[in-house]
């Protein structure tokens, strides 16, 4: 019973990948936006809930009215590529991601079209034009919120490593509100 509960997850997530990049591939390309969001991301944000669904991930959140009515910046800790899909579950956000991340097929095709911020880390220079394409996206629209994992990189999950500054120096110069948001898994054995 396992193997085909298994084999049923797999074909339903690719499902929800397939048809849920297609959704935002058609919609990114209106003007659509319910309740002032672009239609885009709350596709995002329903793909994600269905993959939650489907592998029967439960999400808590202990303060979803303050959640819900920020508008700045959203910085978490990072321990596995679920942090993405929880983040994008609680509510409509875009991430700030990984250059190499808009090369994979489909994910990167719906991380695209559903507004994340894509910055290349190589060097410091390209450190620095990352923080001025998040300062510019965040003028350009403050709702939805920027996430944003803070580490720079995957945890392991028993510690936090040293959150990168840059986005905190960006935050208090320019004053734009951030949310801190612990990301914790009560079963981290399978996560």
């Amino acid at each position: 019973m396992g193997i085909l509960l298994g084999i049923i997850r797999y074909i339903l997530l690719l499902l929800i990948i397939l048809f849920g990049t297609l959704c935002i591939v058609l919609v990114g390309t209106t003007n659509w936006q319910p309740g002032g969001i672009p239609a885009a991301q709350w596709v995002a944000t329903y793909m994600a809930r269905a993959f939650n669904k489907v592998f029967r991930v439960q999400l808590t959140i202990t303060d979803p009215e303050a959640l819900a009515n920020h508008h700045g910046f959203i910085v978490s800790n990072h321990v596995t590529y679920l942090d993405i899909v929880s983040m994008l579950a609680a509510q409509p956000v875009r991430m700030l991601s990984a250059a190499e991340v808009k090369t994979r097929p489909f994910i990167g095709w719906a991380a695209s079209g559903s507004g994340a911020i894509v910055v290349a880390r190589s060097s410091m220079k390209s450190r620095r034009d990352a923080v001025l394409s998040i300062l510019n996206s965040y003028r350009e629209r403050q709702n939805p919120p920027i996430a944003i994992f803070v580490e720079g990189r995957m945890g392991t999950g028993d510690k936090v490593f040293p959150f990168q500054l840059g986005i905190f120096k960006l935050a208090k110069r320019e004053q734009i509100p951030y949310m801190p948001v612990a990301i914790v898994y009560d079963r981290p054995d399978i996560v």
